[in-house]
């Protein structure tokens, strides 16, 4: 359910620049200040702030590896890649985590991005209580713009990014792509509010826009002081191979560091592994981690289609723990367990490691 967050580019620089009024005109600094800055709202995962360089879950054998594989659950070859070995490390739960991170973090990035490079520009017109810039549009884009923000009282403030066909009939009305609301704080980018980005809208306007994205992200979040708290509800979200899925993400920072946990919930056709049979499963998974790396996690998937070796069962779940060596988050404990809705007692399907070997928090 990766969403590429793959809305329209925004080319301000130079064309609301040429429309705005000369000298150099900027909105007041306190609307900027209102914002909060995109890296105080996205998911990071202690020691991996950076996209690794191998596939994911995959690591190349070498001999500094040797001891982390000796020590984990990492022991089976799982393909070979390029001529050389390759061996399973990263565990299902952080695998997971880390996907959750780049659904939360696409479009808060691509957004957040907009809106700095907005406010960086001379506003087109001052309106009664803010500011409007545009409309513009890409070369060769079917889709104009404009953007609007406005103070509604000390603090708070609202804000919209609108857009509306190249060849829309005058008098048409703009629709909203991406809106929301914040109160600030004293101190510059701590704030408290609102986000929603509907990528329906863009198709909307443009029939022929080419992303798969569909549905709307709507985030709330408070990162006034730590811990930071950000919440991101996808409703109707359609995937790449046409599911479309509500998801809950709920991530908190706890510090200026980049330990945090993430909790989220999906409704999706995840199961069974050779491919989905129209019956959806419920996905719940919670992990935290510390400013290094190392965490620990616990997912389960209920309803739909779920079996083990061919019997089917009421529930999985999977407790898990990782450490974090030079940016390898390795696998030290995992136990698999199916659960019954009647008197059978739960059975461990699977096992490896050892729970001493999980992070004290």
């Amino acid at each position: 359910m990766k969403t590429s967050a793959a809305l329209p580019a925004v080319g301000l620089f130079v064309t609301v620049a040429a429309q705005a009024c000369w000298p150099w005109q900027v909105a007041d600094e306190e609307f900027g200040n209102a914002i909060p800055e995109k890296e105080d709202l996205m998911v990071r995962i202690g020691g991996d702030d950076a996209d690794l360089t191998e596939p994911a879950g995959l690591v190349s054998v070498n001999g500094a590896l040797d001891p982390y594989i000796e020590d984990g659950c990492a022991e089976d070859l799982c393909q070979e890649e390029s001529g050389g070995e390759w061996f399973y490390v990263d565990g299902e739960v952080y695998q997971l985590t880390r996907a959750a991170k780049w659904y939360v973090n696409g479009g808060l990035e691509v957004t957040l991005g907009w809106i700095d490079a907005i406010l960086d520009q001379p506003y087109t017109e001052k309106t009664e209580d803010g500011y409007m810039w545009g409309p513009w549009a890409e070369s060769l884009s079917r889709i104009q713009f404009q953007f609007v923000m406005e103070k509604e009282r000390a603090g708070a403030f609202t804000f919209e990014l609108d857009g509306k066909n190249v060849n829309a009939e005058a008098g048409e009305p703009w629709m909203p792509i991406v809106w929301g609301d914040v109160d600030a704080s004293d101190e510059p980018h701590a704030s408290t509010g609102t986000i929603v980005i509907d990528y329906s809208a863009v198709h909307a306007i443009d029939t022929a826009y080419p992303t798969p994205d569909a549905g709307r992200i709507v985030y709330d979040f408070d990162v006034r002081e730590h811990p930071f708290i950000v919440d991101a509800a996808f409703e109707g979200f359609a995937t790449p191979d046409g599911q479309v899925i509500d998801a809950l993400y709920a991530y908190t920072r706890y510090d200026e560091g980049m330990a945090g946990e993430l909790l989220f919930t999906l409704d999706a056709d995840v199961w069974p592994e050779d491919g989905p049979d129209g019956l959806l499963e419920t996905l719940a998974v919670e992990s935290r981690w510390t400013a290094e790396g190392e965490g620990e996690g616990d997912a389960s998937a209920t309803g739909g289609t779920l079996d083990v070796e061919g019997s089917l069962v009421d529930e999985l779940s999977l407790e898990e723990c990782w450490a974090a060596q030079d940016c390898l988050f390795y696998e030290t404990f995992a136990e698999v367990r199916a659960g019954y809705s009647d008197d059978t007692p739960d059975t461990v399907v699977e096992e490896c490691g050892s729970a001493a070997r999980c992070p004290l928090f």
